[in-house]
């Protein structure tokens, strides 16, 4: 363990299941290393599945070989900054309250994986719909959203419900924190009002910004409001 801590004093799992939650909680306690655990080192992985089906049901072999690099490129730079998102909430999180690192990446995937489920289960075809069109083209790279948007009827229903529950899951897990939504409560209809609200009041949020931007106000006296009109409560 001394050896382990002086040598690699953090261990970022490169596969699934790589350490046991056992030798997670010795190398915590025991040699103070961080373990960045495997669900939030190989979340892009996961991400990056979820692509190659959609991008399955949008283009044809021929059409997604002829724009292969572009979207290539776009799903990297996807994946880069989803991954800057989990690192930066689980760093907050584990520096703010008391625990192991891991036990942080097994909360965050339990609260997004908890909101998604909730939105998948409680919102009508309607509100999945307008919720795809709307977060789609922050979620997803912009090639594979465009098409995505344009032909909502390409995607078969329950994969279409499922992304909107994690767009909409990711927004207030990434924007709040994990013991925000953990605060919440299990409750379907509950964790999924709360969170389409959430969408709601950062589009409002958004939209407000944009009139600053654009009104007659000394720059000084703007940047000051867009300070305060922050999307995230956190």
């Amino acid at each position: 363990v001394n050896l382990i801590s002086a040598q690699a004093p953090i261990i970022v799992e490169g596969a699934n299941l790589f350490l046991t939650p056992e030798a997670r909680q010795i190398l915590h306690k025991e040699a103070g290393v961080l373990v960045v655990k495997d669900s939030s080192a190989n979340k892009c992985g996961v991400v990056c599945s979820s692509y190659e089906i959609l991008a399955a049901h949008l283009l044809s072999r021929s059409a997604f070989e002829a724009q292969k690099g572009v979207i290539v490129a776009e799903v990297l730079d996807r994946l880069r900054a989803l991954a800057s998102l989990e690192a930066d909430l689980l760093f907050k999180e584990y520096s703010r309250f008391p625990g192991a690192l891991p036990d942080f990446s097994r909360r965050i995937s339990e609260a997004i994986n908890l909101v998604a489920d909730a939105v998948g289960a409680t919102a009508s075809d309607d509100q999945v719909a307008a919720l795809f069109a709307e977060l789609a083209p922050e979620h997803l790279p912009p090639t594979l959203a465009q098409l995505a948007v344009a032909a909502p009827e390409a995607l078969p229903a329950g994969y279409a419900r499922a992304c909107a529950g994690s767009f909409v899951a990711t927004r207030l897990v990434y924007g709040e924190g994990i013991t925000h939504v953990e605060a919440l409560g299990s409750d379907p209809a509950r964790l999924a009002a709360a969170a389409t609200t959430y969408v709601g009041a950062q589009r409002d949020v958004s939209q407000l910004q944009e009139k600053v931007l654009a009104s007659s106000l000394d720059e000084a006296v703007k940047t000051d409001v867009l300070k305060l009109l922050r999307p995230s409560l956190s």
